[in-house]
């Protein structure tokens, strides 16, 4: 943490990343990801976007009908708890939901509109070995554990 804090302290205008978009899906475990996320976008300066991936296509493990409303209402958790976080850590952070059927797409289209320079991904998920995530993305991925 004070390692952190001083890089908090004078961070300034030439934070190598200045947005980040940490991509959620819904399970526990993907929250980790909201607090690298935030920790991260502390220690730099930056801001965060929450991005809430809802398939509109059946996903093994998933709930079959009715898994965009599921998702719509565990995202809703997920935001209140990382508003939390952020409002804590003093971080500028907006939370958007993406609805279809091509995570690769939604995350990309994401970046290009939000111009997010850092996608943080929670390691193990299915995101994780997307090859088309890698590239020709326009930001950095960042696996967290």
């Amino acid at each position: 943490m004070a390692g952190c804090h001083t890089v908090h302290a004078c961070h300034g205008n030439a934070s190598l990343f200045r947005h980040l978009l940490v991509v959620v899906d819904g399970r526990p475990e993907s929250f980790r990801a909201v607090l690298v996320g935030m920790r991260l976008a502390w220690c730099l300066g930056a801001r965060v976007t929450i991005l809430f991936i809802v398939l509109k296509r059946p996903v093994p493990g998933a709930p079959a009908p009715g898994a965009s409303r599921i998702g719509v209402g565990n995202a809703r958790t997920l935001f209140q708890r990382a508003r939390r976080v952020a409002k804590a850590l003093g971080v500028e952070h907006a939370f958007r939901f993406a609805f279809g059927s091509d995570e690769s797409v939604l995350i990309a289209a994401t970046v290009d509109s939000q111009a997010c320079d850092l996608v943080i991904v929670r390691s193990g998920s299915r995101l994780e070995d997307e090859p088309r995530l890698r590239r020709p993305l326009a930001a950095d991925l960042l696996l967290c554990r």
